[in-house]
C-alpha cells in the first residue's frame, strides 16, 4: 500500500506557492515569512534562516520574522540561547501580545531557568487570566515541576478553551498519557478525532499529524484494542520511514523512536535519539520523554549517554548568556 501518497506533493507545492507569491510581491513581509516557514515545513532550516534573516532586515519591525527565528531556532536547532536574543526582540517590538510570550516562557525552561519561565507566567496573567495561552504556560510549568496533579489540574482548565484545536487537544492526550491517565488520554484523543478507530482515515491523519499515530497505536495496545494499535503502529511507522522521509530532512525531529518503542525495536530507537543529538535537536526531551514507551530504554547506557549529552550542551547555553549577562552589568 502506498501510504499518504500526495503528502510529499503538499510539502513541495507550498515552496513552489510561496517562492511564486515572493516573486510577485517581493515587498510583502508576510509573504517573505511564509517562504522561510515553507523551506522550515521542508526541513531546509539554512536556507528558512536566511529567509528569515533577510525579511528582518528589509523589515526589522516586523515581529513575526523575530517570532520565526525563536521558534526554529528553540524547536528545530536546539540553540536556545539565540533564540533567547529573537523571542526578547518580539517581546519588545509587540509587548501587548500575550501569544508571543509562550515561546520565550518555553525558552526559560528549556533553560532551566525556572524563575523567568515563572516570571513571563506573571505577565500573561496580567495581559489576559482567562486566555488558553496561560492554561499551556501552566501545564509546562507544572510538568517542569513535576507536579501531576497540577499539570492534570492545568490540562481540565485548558481543554475547553482548545476544543477546536485538534492539534493541541491531542497534546493534552500526550500530557495525560506522560502523567499516567492512559484512558483519559485515549478519551482525549477521540474527542479531537474519533477517525483515529478507523482505518480509512489514517493516511490524511498521518500526513496532518505525522507522529500522534505512533502514540495513539501505544493507547489502542494497552487500551484493549491490540490489532488495531498494531495496524496503525505499521501504517505510522511506514509513514514516517517512506513518506515522510522523502520530503523532509529531519525525520528525527518527529520522534520516530515512539513507534519503535511502541513496536519493542530498541536498536532503532535509540539511533533515532542519537541522530537528534548529532543534529542538535534538544527541544521538548522533558516532556517527551516522560511517555511510557520510553520505560523499554530508559536504564539504556545509550540513551543516558543521550540524556547526558544533551544537558552538557544546554550547561553551555546557559553559561554562555551567563556570560553575556555579566559583561554587558546585568
Amino acid at each position: 500500500m502506498v501510504l499518504a501518497h500526495n503528502f510529499p506533493l503538499r510539502i513541495n507545492e507550498a515552496i513552489d506557492l510561496a517562492e511564486k507569491a515572493a516573486e510577485l510581491d517581493p515587498r510583502s513581509s508576510i509573504i517573505s515569512n511564509w517562504l522561510g516557514s515553507a523551506y522550515w515545513n521542508r526541513g531546509l532550516f539554512s536556507v528558512a534562516e536566511r529567509q528569515y534573516k533577510k525579511l528582518i532586515e528589509l523589515d526589522p519591525g516586523f515581529s513575526q520574522g523575530y517570532r520565526s527565528l525563536a521558534g526554529m531556532n528553540t524547536s528545530a536547532l536546539g540553540q536556545f540561547q539565540q533564540a533567547l536574543v529573537y523571542a526578547l526582540k518580539v517581546k519588545e517590538l509587540d509587548p501587548g501580545n500575550i501569544v508571543s510570550l509562550i515561546i520565550l516562557l518555553e525558552i526559560y525552561l528549556e533553560l532551566d531557568d525556572l524563575a523567568a519561565a515563572e516570571s513571563i507566567r506573571e505577565q500573561m496573567q496580567e495581559l489576559d487570566a482567562n486566555h488558553r495561552i496561560v492554561g499551556f504556560a501552566d501545564v509546562s510549568i507544572n510538568m517542569y515541576k513535576n507536579n501531576n496533579a497540577g499539570a492534570h489540574e492545568s490540562i481540565n482548565w485548558l481543554l475547553p478553551k482548545i476544543s477546536n484545536d485538534l492539534g493541541t487537544m491531542m497534546n493534552a492526550g500526550n500530557v495525560e498519557l506522560a502523567l499516567g491517565n492512559i484512558p483519559r488520554a485515549r478519551e482525549i484523543y477521540l474527542s479531537a478525532i474519533p477517525g483515529w478507530l478507523d482505518p480509512a482515515q489514517w493516511q490524511d491523519l498521518l500526513g496532518q499529524y505525522q507522529t500522534q499515530g505512533c502514540i495513539f497505536s501505544w493507547i489502542l495496545i494497552n487500551t484493549g484494542d491490540v490489532e488495531l494499535g498494531k495496524q496503525l503502529l505499521q501504517q505510522s511507522t511506514i509513514f514516517l520511514d517512506e513518506s515522510l522521509s522523502a520530503v523532509y530532512e529531519h525525520v528525527d525531529l518527529e520522534r520516530p523512536e515512539l513507534c519503535y518503542l511502541t513496536a519493542g525495536d530498541t536498536e532503532k530507537a535509540l539511533e533515532s535519539i542519537e541522530t537528534q543529538i548529532a543534529h542538535n535537536h534538544l527541544y521538548g526531551w522533558r516532556e517527551s520523554h516522560r511517555l511510557p514507551m520510553y520505560e523499554l530504554i530508559r536504564h539504556e547506557p545509550r540513551y543516558q549517554a543521550a540524556l547526558a549529552e544533551r544537558e552538557r550542551r544546554i550547561a553551555a547555553q546557559k553559561a554562555a548568556i551567563k556570560q553575556k549577562h555579566l559583561e554587558a552589568g546585568l
